[in-house]
């Protein structure tokens, strides 16, 4: 809440969204070919096609997609007992404990995986989102950074790092981040909005109403979209009544 007194709602991406992203890469072919064709889901450790291992770990995927996160748990722990070194299940398992609230939990597992496979910037893009939950910004600065360096446009990684300077209040550096996925994706409404909170921010706020306005349009059903843009109208109206 700023000195206006309304609430600005700062956008990063959640594990929800990640797992949303791994089932539209599954599709109806759950296979680990489909699994390595996106760009947005786990690379997977080269495996024979009737690993126990790769089995269990792809019915893990599916209850997790499922919602039935205790069996899914279950499995993905039964994976690493016997695998203690494959790196998507430590990822996947992580992000569960994420969703899930057990944030160090989560970190504990991120923190394995990127030993276990230090050039995957998804990995490093999520534990930047569990460092900024647990409150350490620099640490999630670093993570975000790195992310960045492995794959200059993730998308994720700039969104999220763009929040954590925010909320630094480095604005100039946040703004960057912000408008680099804009620039490469001119609807993307995560972007749009934040990138309106900046604005508003910096009492912007003409602008601030124009670019969350293109993120309503962009995607009618993002409600921290449309909060933000009710706050930026409410800072418009009150600076044009004085």
């Amino acid at each position: 809440m700023d000195g206006y007194g309304f609430v600005r709602t700062l956008y990063a991406p959640t594990s929800n969204e990640y797992l949303l992203r791994m089932r539209k890469s599954m599709g109806k072919n759950r296979n680990r070919q489909a699994l390595r064709r996106s760009r947005q889901s786990v690379q997977r450790i080269p495996a024979q096609a009737n690993s126990p291992s790769l089995n269990d770990y792809q019915h893990a995927l599916e209850l997790h997609r499922q919602g039935r996160l205790n069996d899914a748990q279950k499995i993905y722990e039964t994976v690493l007992t016997n695998h203690p070194s494959d790196a998507d299940a430590w990822h996947m398992l992580g992000m569960l404990h994420y969703q899930t609230g057990s944030a160090e939990k989560a970190l504990d597992c991120l923190s394995r995986c990127v030993v276990l496979r230090p050039n995957h910037a998804e990995q490093y893009s999520n534990l930047g989102v569990i460092y900024r939950g647990l409150g350490r910004s620099s640490e999630a600065v670093a993570a975000l950074q790195k992310a960045l360096e492995i794959d200059p446009h993730h998308v994720n990684a700039h969104n999220t790092l763009g929040v954590v300077l925010l909320e630094s209040n480095q604005l100039e550096a946040s703004e960057q981040h912000f408008r680099q996925v804009v620039e490469r994706d001119p609807n993307n409404a995560t972007a749009l909005s934040n990138l309106g909170n900046l604005y508003q921010a910096q009492r912007r706020y003409g602008e601030a109403v124009e670019v969350q306005r293109r993120a309503v349009v962009t995607a009618p059903d993002h409600a921290n979209a449309w909060n933000n843009l009710g706050s930026s109208l409410r800072a418009l109206g009150r600076l044009n009544r004085t």
